[in-house]
């Protein structure tokens, strides 16, 4: 536990896609917004909030986090799935 985590406040709308609930791990090496950019893309591509989770924590895991990490998706509207591409991505 820290003394002072970070937390905001936010309306749920019909817009919001999804609730991200990780511990200091995670953040210790990447932003709030990173992380939530990592979930979005791995929501659009997969659908699941357990490979979201499991991606996020692989991506600050390979950022050589030293602290524990642990990450929980919560769906609420989902996005849009990723639509099929001709060409393979180039980066």
């Amino acid at each position: 536990l820290i003394c002072c985590p970070e937390m905001s406040d936010f309306e749920v709308t019909s817009d919001t896609e999804f609730l991200l609930l990780a511990c200091d791990g995670v953040f210790e090496k990447m932003t709030s917004k990173e992380a939530g950019q990592i979930v979005r893309r791995s929501l659009r591509s997969s659908g699941s909030p357990k490979v979201a989770a499991e991606t996020l924590v692989k991506h600050a895991s390979k950022r050589l986090s030293a602290d524990n990490m642990s990450a929980v998706v919560v769906v609420l509207h989902p996005p849009p799935q990723e639509a099929e591409r001709a060409a393979p991505r180039l980066f």
